[in-house]
């Protein structure tokens, strides 16, 4: 197999450069096709990284395939020079976990509707990992990018690290490439839904008894809360939401407080 590998490394690094050299003179892809595909690359890239955490070779390989694949897809519909294009603004959950010092942290493309705890759900493959505790989560509000060239040069060095069995050098170049992608976060023009994302987020945590990344997503979701009070063109006619939404910080602030795995399916911890 890792023979094949290190071919298949000399093969995407071909292929890959070959379509970019010729990628201008394709048409611009549909905004919306060509943004769903960016973040479905962004979830590939998750869940390579997930694969060499479990330790799983054979799954990484597959993984990396699918994602130079998606590459070279998104490069024949019209990737222009640097590949640097700007989009829409989407939702990623920023987690990280292990070494509070050095931390890996890792990005899952969210749904752009009102989040909800069920939107957390592709999260839950951090139960199959090695890990320490994720020391903070939080939605990310950002513009995706393809750089095809650095794209493409790393998922050939995650390939070369993985034919020499080096799963964690193999993640390294994996996290790399997907943070590439992440042109700059922006900020939410409504703070009411950063508050309710963050309270979605905070929720999960504690159903999946993660409950620092709880405390950080609550912090968020407090801050966002402030500044939603703060601003007085919209404080006035969402006084009830605003109560509302006060009232499940405070419910949800007890609940980490008290770290009771029991409380797990409080009624307070539902949408």
């Amino acid at each position: 197999m890792i023979g094949k590998t290190m071919m298949a490394a000399t093969v995407l690094g071909t292929s890959l450069l070959a379509v970019t050299a010729g990628a201008e003179e394709a048409g611009p892809a549909d905004v919306m096709v060509f943004e769903a595909e960016k973040k479905a690359l962004v979830g590939t890239l998750f869940d390579v990284q997930m694969s060499l955490e479990r330790r799983s070779s054979e799954e990484a390989e597959f993984g990396l395939n699918k994602a130079a694949a998606q590459l070279e897809a998104l490069v024949k519909e019209g990737i222009e020079d640097e590949a640097l294009v700007e989009t829409a603004v989407v939702k990623l959950a920023e987690l990280k976990y292990g070494s509070a010092l050095l931390p890996k942290v890792v990005f899952v493309p969210l749904d752009d509707t009102p989040l909800t705890v069920e939107a957390f759900q592709r999260l839950v493959d951090l139960r199959g990992i090695d890990r320490g505790d994720v020391e903070d989560a939080k939605v990310r509000y950002v513009h995706l990018v393809v750089q095809r060239n650095k794209l493409a040069f790393e998922l050939n060095d995650a390939r070369e690290q993985l034919a020499k069995d080096d799963l964690d050098d193999a993640r390294g170049e994996v996290a790399d490439a997907q943070k590439s992608m992440i042109r700059d976060f922006v900020s939410v023009a409504d703070p009411e839904v950063k508050t309710r994302d963050h309270i979605a987020l905070s929720k999960f945590m504690i159903r999946a008894g993660e409950y620092e990344g709880a405390r950080e997503a609550l912090q968020d979701a407090e801050k966002a809360m402030i500044d939603l009070q703060l601003d007085a063109s919209i404080a006035g006619s969402r006084a009830r939401v605003i109560e509302h939404l006060k009232k499940e910080l405070d419910a949800l602030s007890d609940i980490i407080h008290q770290g009771a795995p029991s409380l797990a399916e409080n009624r307070s911890l539902r949408d």
